[in-house]
């Protein structure tokens, strides 16, 4: 009878248990299922930075970021502006820690180095270990299967094609404006661009110059000639990392203001330059994201754009197609 009776509560006990993990996987894979954890990957300086926080953007507010590119960058070339400076705009940021990075990915550190190295020579996802991580096929291009993939996924790219977020466009431009206010001389300089005729141009040379992509002076005063014929009494704010050059190539005159490119502000960091060019009421651009921005983010409903018909080199591995607006001017 005894024997019987502890049969019977074991019994009960053993059948209650199971039944407690059985509904407790069931509840954890529905979990599973209904929260993936998707995490974007950051790299490179502000405007590559701009272009994947939108790109996570669009994919939802649960989507994390790993940093993990700043932590591993040699020092011989690290530079003052390659590090995040997204937290100087108004955005959301959630990072990803080294372990979620991990239970992400789902791959060994030496699968890692493999994918990469197959990767980097053939631009092709061949997945010899099991992984997470997804590459854009070709660089710069419109890949709309990239937000529809479904499960756990580390984005490791550029996504350099606003056909990604023009969605959400109100929300990036409230997004990218400045977290603290301009310093004074700044601020002065805002007012005016805000207040004239006023047409950023953006000059980008320095590393350009080695890497055989900066622009040629005739893009720019062909650039300037366009406005001429579109613009009345236009004013002009150059930004220009290499102020020598601009000033001898460039059909300058003194309807021109000077501002160095990317302009530091005490208050805002290097943003402050993208933003200043932002406002203006027209925009010249170089082939750098940087004042690609600055170009999207105008607000001025008649706005003119003027951009270069060829951006860098393109190869097989990468295309610049999507980086220019079909409303831009093309030179």
């Amino acid at each position: 009878m005894q024997i019987a009776k502890m049969s019977g509560f074991f019994g009960v006990f053993f059948l209650r248990n199971c039944t407690f993990v059985m509904l407790f996987t069931i509840y954890n894979n529905k979990k599973k299922l209904l929260w993936c954890m998707r995490i974007v990957k950051l790299n490179g300086g502000l405007g590559n930075q701009m272009f994947q926080y939108a790109f996570a953007k669009s994919l939802g507010e649960d989507v994390l970021f790993d940093c993990s590119w700043y932590d591993h960058m040699p020092k011989k070339n690290k530079q003052p502006h390659l590090f995040i400076q997204l937290n100087l705009f108004n955005t959301t940021l959630k990072f990803a820690d080294e372990n979620q990075i991990k239970e992400c990915l789902q791959e060994t550190l030496f699968a890692e180095k493999i994918h990469k190295l197959i990767y980097k020579y053939t631009r092709k996802h061949i997945q010899i270990f099991p992984t997470h991580r997804v590459f854009e096929k070709i660089i710069n291009r419109y890949e709309p299967e990239l937000q529809e993939i479904k499960g756990d996924v580390l984005y490791d790219g550029f996504f350099q094609s606003p056909k990604y977020f023009n969605k959400i466009r109100d929300r990036l431009v409230r997004d990218f404006t400045p977290k603290n206010p301009l310093s004074a001389e700044n601020a002065k300089i805002l007012e005016d661009i805000r207040t004239s005729n006023s047409v950023a141009l953006s000059v980008r040379r320095g590393d350009y110059v080695k890497l055989g992509v900066a622009l040629a002076a005739d893009y720019y005063n062909r650039a300037l000639e366009e406005i001429a014929k579109r613009v009345e009494n236009p004013i002009f704010y150059m930004f220009s990392d290499d102020l020598e050059w601009s000033l001898k190539n460039i059909n300058v005159d003194n309807k021109f203001t000077i501002i160095p490119c990317e302009s530091y502000d005490k208050n805002c960091g290097y943003i402050c330059g993208m933003y200043l060019m932002s406002q203006a009421k027209h925009n010249i651009i170089t082939n750098s994201t940087y004042p690609w921005w600055s170009a999207w983010l105008n607000n001025n409903p008649y706005t003119i754009t003027i951009s270069p018909k060829g951006w860098l080199k393109p190869t097989k591995w990468n295309t610049f197609e999507d980086l220019s607006l079909a409303s831009w001017i093309h030179i």
